[in-house]
């Protein structure tokens, strides 16, 4: 019995437990990573989507005084209400490419940073019924998501 009180109980972890250990963290890093990079591509697309808030309310400025769109483009300088075209990034890592209005259509285009790419297009068509201006929101961007 005298021999028994001097042995060391050991302590650790067998190789199955920490086997199953792995897997689990595995398993749950599989599932995490992926949404973690779509939430962020998402977060990152939003400051494209913020950036045509001002084009819209210029179109609808534009219309209210025109009364069509055929007159509503932006170009180098606001004319009509419409702020000038971005024909590049504000800075290297913004997600604002490029923002262009024809004829009251709102072309977004990206910059090809933090997962976006610059073919995820995000295109706002004003439609006019009874004076009220609507938006429909076409695009790869919103094929894929990006925009809710």
């Amino acid at each position: 019995m005298q021999k028994d009180s001097y042995k060391k109980k050991q302590q650790g972890f067998t190789l199955l437990e920490l086997m199953v250990t792995v897997a689990i963290v595995a398993i749950i890093a599989a599932i995490a990573i992926p949404s973690y990079l779509d939430y962020t591509k998402k977060s990152h697309f939003s400051e494209l989507v913020r950036a045509t808030a001002p084009y819209k309310l210029g179109v609808v400025q534009c219309f209210n005084g025109s009364g069509n769109f055929t007159q509503c483009s932006s170009g180098a300088t606001s004319s009509n209400g419409i702020p000038p075209s971005i024909l590049a990034p504000p800075t290297a890592t913004s997600s604002i490419g490029t923002v262009v209005v024809d004829k009251g259509t709102i072309i977004a285009q990206p910059n090809p940073v933090h997962g976006i790419t610059a073919d995820e297009q995000y295109i706002l068509t004003p439609t006019a019924n009874n004076g009220v201006v609507s938006w429909t929101a076409s695009g790869k961007a919103v094929d894929e998501g990006l925009t809710k």
